[in-house]
């Protein structure tokens, strides 16, 4: 499977000031699972959006392999001012 950069879901997890422990029950799974997670191991695909929104990663960083990254997602995202008018 694709493996995220080490560390970038623990990162997250510390940076919202929480143990993986606590993100694992939060998020409703095993500590184990998330330790995995950390560690590289494959995030199942119907995980990947959650995750994504719990941690504020794009899912192209945590599965490239099923969502590939955009090219205009290599730029930065528009503030509310650079916005279209709808």
């Amino acid at each position: 499977g694709c493996k995220l950069p080490r560390m970038t879901i623990a990162s997250r997890i510390r940076d919202r000031g929480l143990t993986l422990t606590e993100f694992a029950k939060s998020f409703g799974v095993s500590t184990a699972t998330v330790s995995r997670w950390a560690k590289g191991a494959t995030v199942p695909a119907e995980r990947v959006g959650a995750l994504a929104d719990a941690l504020d990663l794009p899912r192209s960083t945590i599965r490239p392999d099923l969502w590939p990254e955009e090219p205009a997602a290599r730029h930065q995202v528009p503030t509310p001012a650079q916005e279209p008018a709808q």
